[in-house]
């Protein structure tokens, strides 16, 4: 680019900056002066509908009875939980569960702590790849889909699943009436 095109593109740009084409006509108005207030603003405060701008001591404040408020949710299963009771049925640890060792004796207790966590508790595929060590919630996709597959065609991995269920779910129960019967 020579010298007097370099000098005419910076003038085009220039006055492009000046007047872009998508500029919108001021029709007169200043930007810079603030407007005076309108009609509705300068309204009395009394005017208003359902007595907005009215005083807060005007209002009376009224709370539901304790009795009348439902008992709160117990919280669900934690992954936490899931993960103790399949290293204590393996017999990994907690770290082995959460390492990044892929020896087929973590692999499967992993899977299956994964599976259950998907099963019986209301986290998220990533919530529970993060509980797992940060992984991947495809990573977590893959482990329990293996685990169905596994599930359809082993019948010993389908009554371990069973047990691990049935026990989780009356640990679950058993830890809410503990909860709601402490409270009452």
């Amino acid at each position: 680019m020579s010298v007097s095109q370099a000098i005419a593109h910076a003038r085009a740009v220039r006055l492009r900056l000046r007047r872009p084409r998508n500029a919108v006509a001021d029709h007169g108005i200043d930007l810079k002066r603030k407007p005076a207030p309108s009609v509705a603003e300068a309204a009395p405060p009394a005017l208003l509908p359902l007595g907005i701008g009215t005083s807060l001591p005007e209002y009376e404040l009224t709370y539901a009875l304790a009795a009348t408020v439902p008992p709160p949710v117990p919280s669900p299963l934690s992954v936490r939980t899931v993960q103790r009771a399949v290293c204590q049925h393996y017999g990994v640890t907690l770290a082995d569960l959460l390492s990044n060792r892929r020896t087929q004796a973590l692999v499967l207790p992993r899977q299956v702590a994964v599976w259950l966590c998907r099963q019986l508790t209301t986290h998220s595929l990533p919530a529970i790849g993060h509980h797992f060590g940060g992984r991947d919630h495809t990573t977590m996709l893959h482990a329990a889909r293996r685990i169905d597959e596994l599930r359809q065609t082993d019948a010993a991995i389908q009554a371990r699943l069973d047990a691990f269920i049935a026990a989780l779910s009356s640990a679950t129960a058993r830890s809410m009436a503990v909860t709601l019967g402490a409270e009452e």
